[in-house]
């Protein structure tokens, strides 16, 4: 375990090449790697319940990162369907809180009981697609969010630690930040861990509150309590995607100048896609520049807090690409709108989605039930059927959209509006979010929504307005 004040590093080579567990997860393309965390301190014990619930053989390998943080020889598994295998960790490295690269061929179950001097069983923590070792590369930053108490809540002491595992191989940086019980900053610490390595975070003294974990490369994080005069584990929480925020713990100061980008022949057939989205932000107090012509630069970008594109015609270069991204991962935020079915200018906006793990599908959606005038490809979200709870349509009652395609997101985004059980396709994303690095970014199926006559139906003139305060970091 490493200090967060004070790191070494072993000047030693690996005993196993850790490679499959960087960053770059030079792996097959089909198998997975999940980050699995481990305590054996104060004489205590981590398990492993390692199920596999398909119909096939499935292979695993497990490599345990020592507290030298180095890989151990590698342990390998053959798993027939509905079996089990159980790994303890104490007799591989007591005395340490770390973590595992387990590398198998598809999807598994795994449970991680904890157990204290004497073997009984002190917490347990389920693994799932959250602790799956992804990332997209050119993201920055991803913020963590969890809760703490060190502060007794009767006689008995509490203890504990956020323990943060680099499981790269280049050296992770960020911060974390605790929060307290009066809203307070408690304190504030950086995070620099060299691969392979894991820091430990101690709560802050007689606080409780929550805290964020900035980190630049996918990370670890287990959540340990301990009873304060033993000092034997009572409890534990893994962290994983699921615990994202969309707040960095440094969060930029919200914006109002948004950069509307026509500069790539970004429209849908003769109509610019945003005659109407563009009023909707003025009249809300907005600035927004509308961009006829010219490259997309770094310096243009940071004149501006929020960026907004629609189905360019003409394809972002590659540097202009590099420079919305990076214009993301500073702090900035994105919209991105699409439209049905294929042609020239959905499939470049779908190329820009990719960049943020996101994907078009291409279709139309059509509802049997809830449309306009009867028209099956106008859809009507509404609040009941369709509405997520998200900062965007909280408080909305209904929004509807022409010709709209249903979108995908990966780790990482957040649904916000969906189609419903008996449209087609049924309950896919329609509205997606995402935080990423320090910024937004915000994918919606749909440009007639903003533009022409739909614009004026429902709430969608509001909608469009909640979408700009949102990507600015208003709301």
């Amino acid at each position: 375990m490493v200090s967060p004040r004070r790191t070494t590093v072993s000047k030693r080579r690996p005993k196993v090449d850790l490679r499959v567990i960087d960053t770059k997860l030079k792996v097959s393309r089909h198998q997975l790697i999940y980050g699995l965390p481990y305590c054996t301190l104060n004489g205590g014990d981590t398990e492993y319940l390692i199920s596999n619930p398909g119909t096939s053989l499935l292979t695993a390998t497990l490599y345990v990162i020592d507290k030298k943080c180095r890989a151990m020889k590698p342990i390998k598994y053959t798993l027939k369907p509905n079996c089990t295998q159980s790994v303890l960790l104490r007799k591989r490295q007591p005395e340490h809180a770390g973590f595992s690269g387990l590398v198998v061929s598809k999807a598994v179950v795994v449970q991680i009981l904890y157990y204290r001097k004497g073997l009984q069983v002190a917490g347990g923590e389920l693994t799932d697609k959250d602790n799956l070792l992804l990332w997209l590369r050119d993201e920055k930053y991803r913020t963590y969010g969890f809760g703490y108490r060190r502060a007794a809540l009767s006689t008995e002491d509490i203890s504990g630690s956020v323990y943060v595992s680099n499981p790269n191989g280049t050296t992770m940086s960020g911060r974390i930040v605790f929060y307290d019980q009066k809203c307070r900053v408690a304190a504030k610490r950086a995070i620099r861990i060299p691969a392979r390595c894991t820091a430990e975070y101690p709560f802050p003294k007689g606080r409780y509150g929550y805290g964020r974990a900035e980190v630049s490369l996918p990370a670890v994080i287990n959540v340990l309590y301990s009873d304060g005069r033993s000092g034997h584990l009572t409890a534990a929480e893994l962290v994983g995607s699921g615990d994202l925020l969309d707040v960095p713990a440094d969060p930029p100061t919200p914006g109002k100048r948004i950069l509307v980008d026509y500069s790539h022949d970004n429209r849908m057939g003769g109509f610019q896609p945003f005659s109407k989205f563009v009023p909707s932000l003025r009249a809300g107090g907005l600035t927004v520049t509308e961009y006829q012509s010219g490259s997309i630069t770094s310096a243009l970008l940071r004149k501006h807090d929020a960026m907004v594109l629609s189905c360019p015609r003409v394809m972002y270069t590659d540097a202009e690409m590099k420079a919305i991204t990076a214009y993301v991962n500073e702090g900035h935020g994105l919209m991105i709108t699409t439209e049905y079915g294929d042609g020239i200018g959905r499939e470049n906006a779908n190329k820009i989605l990719n960049l943020f793990g996101g994907q078009t599908d291409f279709n139309i959606i059509k509802d049997p039930t809830d449309n306009w005038q009867g028209t099956t490809y106008w859809p009507i979200f509404d609040y009941q059927r369709n509405f997520h709870s998200h900062p965007i349509v909280h408080g909305y009652k209904i929004v509807s959209a022409y010709g709209a395609t249903s979108l995908a997101g990966g780790s990482g985004w957040q649904t916000v509006i969906e189609t419903d059980s008996d449209s087609e396709p049924p309950n896919r994303p329609v509205l997606l979010a995402r935080a990423f690095g320090r910024g937004r970014v915000l994918a919606y199926g749909d440009t007639n929504t903003f533009a022409g006559v739909t614009a004026d139906r429902h709430e969608n003139k509001k909608l469009a307005l909640r979408c700009g305060e949102w990507i600015l970091f208003r709301i």
